[in-house]
Formats: C-alpha cells, sequence, structure tokens
C-alpha cells in the first residue's frame, strides 16, 4: 500500500469511528428506554401485589422479583459504563492547523525547497493525527460496545424473569385486584341478608 492509499484508508478510519461514536448514541437511547419500561413494569407488580396473606405463589412472585431487579441493577451499572467516562480524541481546529503550517514555513524558509519540505512535513502531522485520533477511538468504541452489549444482555434476562413474575402476580392471586368475591345470602326469621366477602376471608 503506498503513502496515497495509507493517508486515505486512515482519513476513512477515522471518521468512521466517529460514525460509530454517533450510532453508539443510537443504541444507548433504545437500552435506556427498555431500562425505563423494566422499571415501570417492576413498579406497577410490587405496588399493586397483596401482602395480607401468604402462599406459595407470593414466595414464586418475590423470588422472581428479586431476580429481575438483580439483573436489572447490574444492567443498568454496564450501562453507565458504557454512557459515561469516556473521551474521544478529535482533529485539531483549523486556526491550529494553520498556525501550524505558519511554523512550518518559518521553519524552512531559508530552504530552496520550502514549499516541498513544508507540504511533506504538514502531510506527515495530518497523517499522524488520524492514526492518533482513530486509535485512540477505536479502543473506546470497542470498550463502550462491549459494556453496552453487556447490558443489553442483562436486560433481556431481567425482562424474562420479569414476565414470568406476571404468572403467579395475575393467575396465582398475587394481584391485590385478582380477589373474588363471594355473594352469600343468609335467611333469618324476618329478612334476607346479603354477605360480600373475599375469597382469602374463607
Amino acid at each position: 500500500m503506498n503513502d496515497e492509499r495509507l493517508f486515505d484508508h486512515q482519513e476513512r478510519r477515522y471518521y468512521h469511528e466517529i460514525e460509530t461514536r454517533d450510532k453508539l448514541a443510537g443504541r444507548h437511547q433504545l437500552s435506556l428506554g427498555l431500562l425505563l419500561v423494566l422499571g415501570g413494569l417492576i413498579s406497577f407488580m410490587v405496588q399493586n401485589r397483596r401482602s395480607s396473606s401468604f402462599s406459595v405463589w407470593l414466595v414464586v412472585f418475590w423470588i422472581l422479583m428479586v431476580l429481575c431487579l438483580v439483573f436489572g441493577v447490574v444492567a443498568a451499572w454496564y450501562f453507565k459504563k458504557s454512557w459515561f467516562g469516556h473521551e474521544y480524541l478529535l482533529l485539531n481546529t483549523p486556526s491550529d492547523t494553520e498556525a501550524y503550517r505558519d511554523t512550518l514555513r518559518k521553519t524552512y524558509e531559508r530552504f530552496e525547497d520550502q514549499d516541498s519540505l513544508v507540504e511533506r512535513f504538514f502531510r506527515k502531522y495530518v497523517y499522524d493525527t488520524y492514526v492518533l485520533c482513530a486509535s485512540h477511538n477505536i479502543r473506546v468504541n470497542d470498550l463502550r460496545s462491549h459494556y453496552l452489549d453487556r447490558s443489553n444482555r442483562f436486560i433481556i434476562f431481567s425482562f424474562l424473569f420479569a414476565f414470568i413474575a406476571l404468572a403467579p402476580f395475575f393467575l396465582g392471586g398475587v394481584n391485590r385486584d385478582s380477589d373474588t368475591a363471594i355473594i352469600r345470602m343468609e335467611r333469618g326469621t324476618n329478612r334476607v341478608e346479603l354477605i360480600i366477602t373475599h375469597a382469602d376471608e374463607e
């Protein structure tokens, strides 16, 4: 690979990593949305549980809720590590770049081949900047992607336990709104009484 093609390759690699950073921002928004939905689902089931009675279904429900919370917390921790604490290296500003070119002109102003020397070392300066920034940004993007993938994996496990917990919540009577009312009529000597009791009071 000649110098021209190598220069173009490093330039494309730099901008590719910048695009990858922007794509990661979109993936973070999706993961954040899933974490918020998960938190809402957990909050709904915990707030609407029955607390007055003890049953096997209630124990199963709480075991699943604890597992869901553990995986959710781990997912949130990996999400935080992926989103925060990372810095990218960017190209120098145009004013800094032109200042360096002026420095090269002053440095080689007494040389006959001043223009070629300035062009040569200025191109090397830009090339080295591409290499430095792209190499650093590759490591940052790889690390952030690794943490985000782990976060998504734990989000999936947490949702799995949350969906399984819906079975005892709705079908096992853990939901406090699932109490079935029993209507019983008792006939006395002079009147008929209508008595309504809940199933757990029987």
